[in-house]
């Protein structure tokens, strides 16, 4: 059953035989029921369904820090899952079927034209957290002391994240605390920078490779 909008020249919405009725973003579309097909699907079919399968595990991890990376950006025919989902089908999966694999440091969670943290490095402290810190090298034109810092934190072996950002671009450093649980060898991590009054964000850089803090 269909229901019919803005009198009978109008979009429907609902099935109608095998017609299937929709509207989105202002725009009606109309298509037919997809046929049931018996036969076994190529080996074509199977890379594609095998490569979305990893995709989309991947997005349900990191899908609220691409949000965040995109919260000033506006698409008109698509949305910012569809982009970034793309994003990860086209440069972030790697290798051959059925070894496809996630290349994390292809991730872009953002990419955007504030300025980057410079410096940006990480370090595992005496008490167990983990050290963040980055060089204050702002300038007029595209920072601000004031910038928020997010860090998106990834345990890859048991498929956990962490968002943080409580600390501004002045303060250098921001210190992330974890559960005993989790190995350091499997951590890594994203970080940007985001501007609440403009709505921007900055390139998002990747950190692997968790080193021991150097205490002087």
């Amino acid at each position: 059953m269909a229901r019919i909008g803005k009198g009978g020249l109008g979009g429907f919405q609902g099935t109608v035989g095998n017609v299937v009725g929709a509207w989105w973003r202002d725009i009606d579309y109309i298509r037919t029921r997809p046929r049931r097909v018996m036969r076994e699907p190529s080996e074509m079919q199977m890379l594609q369904r095998h490569k979305f399968r990893i995709g989309l595990d991947f997005m349900k991890m990191v899908k609220q820090a691409f949000e965040v990376g995109h919260i000033g950006v506006s698409f008109t025919r698509t949305t910012v899952y569809s982009e970034t989902f793309g994003h990860v089908l086209n440069d972030v999966i790697v290798g051959e079927y059925p070894n496809f694999r996630i290349d994390h440091s292809r991730v872009e969670i953002c990419k955007e034209p504030l300025l980057r943290l410079h410096d940006l490095k990480w370090a595992s402290t005496a008490e167990g957290k983990i050290k963040v810190s980055w060089s204050n090298d702002r300038n007029l034109f595209n920072s601000d002391d004031t910038d928020q810092v997010i860090v998106l934190l990834m345990d890859k072996e048991r498929e956990l994240v962490w968002l943080y950002g409580a600390v501004q671009r002045k303060d250098l450093m921001m210190e992330l605390s974890l559960t005993s649980s989790s190995n350091r060898k499997n951590l890594i991590a994203w970080a940007f920078v985001y501007n609440e009054e403009s709505r921007r964000c900055s390139d998002s850089e990747f950190l692997s490779d968790i080193k021991e803090e150097v205490v002087e």
